[in-house]
Formats: structure tokens, sequence, C-alpha cells
């Protein structure tokens, strides 16, 4: 069986809110679609951060 463990700060939270206008319930299917869409949009925007985590995460 395989388990996911998912943590958000806060702060990412509080942005994700504020992007998407929606509240970071992020369980299941409607979940990853809302993180998806912000992952995207701060992707467009060029968001300093976004970039700096996923290299974090990546290496």
């Amino acid at each position: 069986m395989k388990h996911l463990v998912f943590f958000i700060p806060g702060s990412l939270e509080t942005q994700l809110k504020q992007v998407t206008g929606k509240n970071p319930d992020l369980k299941g299917d409607e979940g990853r679609r809302i993180l998806t869409s912000f992952i995207d949009q701060c992707q467009r925007e060029d968001t300093p951060w976004l970039s700096a985590l996923e290299s974090l995460l990546s290496s």
C-alpha cells in the first residue's frame, strides 16, 4: 500500500487561497486540481519562491 504525506505551511495555505480563491483542502482529485492551478498561475507570474522550492525539491 502506498501512502503520501503532504505538509502545507500556513504561509503557503494563505498564498494558495489568495491566488486561487479556494480553500486549500487538498484531498483527492479536487485538491490536486486546486494545487495544479495554483502552481500554473505562479509559474505564469514567475513567482520567485516557486522556482526556489522546485529546485530544492528536485535536488
